[in-house]
């Protein structure tokens, strides 16, 4: 099985979303002096690569432990971004020719090219997906929008309509991908596991690409 790694690695100093949590995993038990080695590890829910769950802007919303295992290993279709230039919102445009291939339930994972910045302060600017684009993905059916940038919403500006309009509507959210330069299929199966976590409003997680799928 050939898999395409797509998350970014969790260290202390990793970028996150400004007013977030910062990470440290630090050693608790360690050969020298214990029997084993053991880490403490103090993460945010939106660390790195990452899934939001509708629980983060909806009170009343699904919390991640509360989606059945099939909502984060689907089929998603792969969407070339690389265009949108710094702050640019993503138009539903963009879906004009990748539609067909979008069915009901699947992912739609958008590829800008911005990670490529990740731990500068430029990926700060990064592109969006647009109010019309999301709630065209929301009419097209698809359960996960996934994209290798901070957030679905402009951070520099720190508005948040996609995710009002995404999350509103059931559908997860995946920020802060990376190596989408890998995935040369359109059409494939991704896997967006989280961690089983009670009361949750996201998770980090391990993201995938199947890359030998049919």
């Amino acid at each position: 099985m050939n898999l395409i790694e797509l998350t970014h690695v969790v260290v202390d100093d990793i970028q996150i979303y400004p007013g977030d949590p910062k990470p440290a995993i630090k050693p608790f038990l360690t050969h020298d002096k214990d029997y084993c080695h053991v880490n403490t590890v103090n993460l945010g829910s939106h660390t790195g690569t990452h899934i939001d769950a509708a629980f983060h802007f909806f009170p009343d919303g699904r919390k991640i432990n509360d989606y059945p295992l099939d909502r984060f290993v689907r089929p998603g279709v792969l969407v070339d971004a690389t265009g949108a230039g710094p702050e640019a919102p993503i138009p539903a445009s963009i879906l004009d020719r990748s539609a067909p291939a979008i069915e009901p339930g699947d992912f739609v994972i958008f590829r800008t090219g911005w990670s490529r910045y990740f731990g500068q302060d430029m990926y700060l600017r990064h592109p969006s997906i647009s109010p019309e684009l999301s709630q065209r993905m929301v009419d097209l059916g698809v359960s996960l929008v996934g994209l290798d940038a901070l957030s679905v919403d402009p951070s520099a500006k720190g508005t948040f309509e996609a995710h009002m309009i995404l999350l509103g509507n059931d559908v997860l959210i995946v920020e802060n991908l990376r190596n989408l330069e890998s995935v040369t299929r359109q059409r494939g199966i991704y896997s967006f596991l989280p961690l089983r976590l009670d009361a949750s409003d996201g998770s980090p997680i391990r993201a995938v690409f199947q890359a030998d799928c049919a």
